[in-house]
C-alpha cells in the first residue's frame, strides 16, 4: 500500500516498459484468452504479498516470473499487471484509492487495476486476489465500489482461495474514500474540498480536477 512509492514510481515504470521487447530474454504473458477474469487470476497466480520484488522493472517482473512468483506491494503488481493486460489486448488502468482518516507511516491506501468491459470499467484487485460485485454478480468498478462500501451492499469475490470477507471489508472501510486514475504521469482524483490541499502534499505525483470534471473524464 505504498501509496508514495507508487506515485513516484509510474514514470521509471512507463519507461522501462517502453524497451521491453528489444531482446529476446524469456518473459512471462498471461495465456492467450478474452477473459478479464481469467487475465487476472493468471496474474494474481504469479504475485504473492510481500516487499522483495517492488524495485523491479515491469520488464524485469515479467523476467522473473517466469521461473517463480514474484513477492510485491499492491502498487508495483498493479503497474505490472496494466502492461500485463494491454500487451494481452485488453483496455486497463491503473486505479487507487487513499483515505481520508489519519495518516500512518504504511497504510494509507490501496492499489489495484481497472479493465474495460461492455463499455464500462470493471475493478479487480490483484494483490488481495478478489473482485467486487452486484447481488447479480456484475462486476462493480472503482467508483461503483467506493458508493457501496459504507453500505456494505457489495460481494467480495475472491480470484483463487477463500478470502476472510470481514477483514477485507474492514479494510475497504479505510481505504475507499478518495478515488485516483493513473493517466500519463499523474494519478488524478476528484476535489476533496478542504483536504484537497494535503492529498496534493502527499505526492508530487497527484494532480485534482473538480468532481465533475474527474467523473465526465475517468467513470
Amino acid at each position: 500500500m505504498w501509496l508514495l512509492v507508487v506515485a513516484n514510481a509510474l514514470a521509471v515504470i512507463s519507461a522501462a516498459w517502453a524497451g521491453a521487447f528489444s531482446d529476446s530474454t524469456p518473459r512471462w504473458s498471461i495465456p492467450p484468452t478474452t477473459d478479464p477474469v481469467k487475465a487476472v487470476t493468471a496474474i494474481a497466480i504469479r504475485q504473492y504479498p510481500g516487499w522483495f520484488d517492488d524495485k523491479l522493472t515491469p520488464v524485469e517482473m515479467s523476467e522473473r516470473a517466469v521461473d517463480r512468483p514474484l513477492y510485491t506491494t499492491c502498487g508495483p503488481v498493479s503497474a505490472w499487471a496494466v502492461e500485463l493486460l494491454k500487451e494481452a489486448g485488453f483496455t486497463a488502468r491503473l486505479v487507487m484509492v487513499m483515505t481520508l482518516d489519519k495518516w500512518n507511516a504504511t497504510d494509507n491506501g490501496h492499489t489495484f487495476v481497472e479493465v474495460r468491459q461492455r463499455g464500462g470499467w470493471v475493478a479487480y484487485d490483484i494483490h488481495r486476489k478478489v473482485r467486487w460485485t452486484d447481488d447479480s454478480g456484475r462486476g462493480l468498478s472503482m467508483v461503483e465500489w467506493i458508493d457501496r462500501v459504507p453500505s456494505q451492499h457489495y460481494r467480495i469475490v475472491p480470484l483463487l482461495a477463500p478470502v476472510d470477507g470481514g477483514a477485507l471489508r474492514r479494510q475497504d472501510a479505510r481505504y475507499a474514500q478518495v478515488p485516483f486514475v493513473r493517466a500519463g504521469r499523474w494519478l488524478w482524483f476528484p476535489s476533496q474540498g478542504r483536504r484537497t490541499a494535503s492529498i496534493l502534499k502527499y505526492s508530487s505525483g497527484y494532480r485534482v480536477l473538480p468532481r465533475d470534471r474527474w467523473l465526465a473524464r475517468f467513470s
